[in-house]
């Protein structure tokens, strides 16, 4: 993902949504 979000997160640390 890319934006910051608490709910979605991406093993990153980010969300899903891109």
């Amino acid at each position: 993902g890319v934006f910051i979000n608490p709910a979605l997160v991406e093993p990153f640390g980010l969300t899903l949504i891109e």
